[in-house]
């Protein structure tokens, strides 16, 4: 295997450009030309689907170029930081979840024998009277 064939192989990419529907059977490829098609596969190798640029000559950063850097690197952070906060308020909902499920299967355990308790003293008090009416 030659280096060009070897590096096609090794750069694959998945290339969607709309969203599949797997709820219905998708149309035979011999319906489409291959223009009006308009979902792509190319699979990646890679584990990022977002297309990395090529980097900026020096000469073309300006004072512009550093305040859109500036600006995206601190949207960035808030992004990252709501995205924990968000993470970190789901899992202590998800604690105080499993606490209350705990609590509740208890309470239903309980509640089981109880009812199976009462169903006991309701059965014995049938049978006695039962009993009393067929002596009588």
């Amino acid at each position: 295997m030659n280096d060009e064939s070897n590096r096609e192989a090794t750069e694959q990419r998945i290339v969607i450009t709309e969203p599949l529907d797997f709820t219905t059977p998708s149309p035979s490829d011999d319906q489409h030309s291959p223009q009006g098609s308009s979902k792509s596969l190319v699979l990646s190798g890679s584990s990022s689907s977002r297309k990395r640029g090529m980097p900026l000559p020096e000469e073309l950063k300006d004072e512009a170029y550093w305040e859109r850097r500036r600006k995206n690197n601190e949207a960035a952070k808030r992004s990252r930081d709501s995205r924990r906060a968000k993470e970190n308020e789901i899992a202590i909902k998800a604690a105080f979840l499993e606490q209350e499920n705990l609590m509740l299967r208890v309470e239903v355990a309980a509640l089981k024998s109880e009812t199976a308790k009462l169903r006991h003293m309701l059965a014995y008090t049938s049978n006695r009277v039962n009993l009393d009416l067929a002596l009588d």
